[in-house]
């Protein structure tokens, strides 16, 4: 959240694995989003993650969502793919804590 506090201008895009050491990508980018709804997001997670997308309803096949391991041109696909979307961010089912 620092580095977006410090860049907020600038961030037009958001790659973030759902594990993170000091919380998960989804809270993250749910924070960022409420702060600039049109901010486009990409989701990226091994095994470990895949339960707390079930737990957010992200759905591991959606747009939004790519499983590790992949390669950079897997990579720069799936960001293509999305910057030419209507749909930004994806439909999470947030659990009331997070709408609050």
């Amino acid at each position: 959240m620092a580095v977006f506090d410090r860049f907020v201008n600038s961030v037009q895009f958001l790659v973030t694995d759902i594990s993170l050491p000091d919380g998960n990508g989804c809270d993250l980018a749910v924070k960022i989003h409420r702060q600039k709804p049109n901010l486009r997001v990409l989701f990226v997670s091994g095994d470990v993650g895949a339960q707390l997308c079930r737990y957010y309803g992200l759905d591991l096949n959606d747009l939004h969502f790519l499983r590790k391991p992949f390669t950079k041109s897997q990579l720069l696909e799936r960001i293509e793919a999305i910057l030419n979307t209507k749909q930004s961010f994806p439909t999470l089912r947030l659990p009331k804590a997070l709408t609050a």
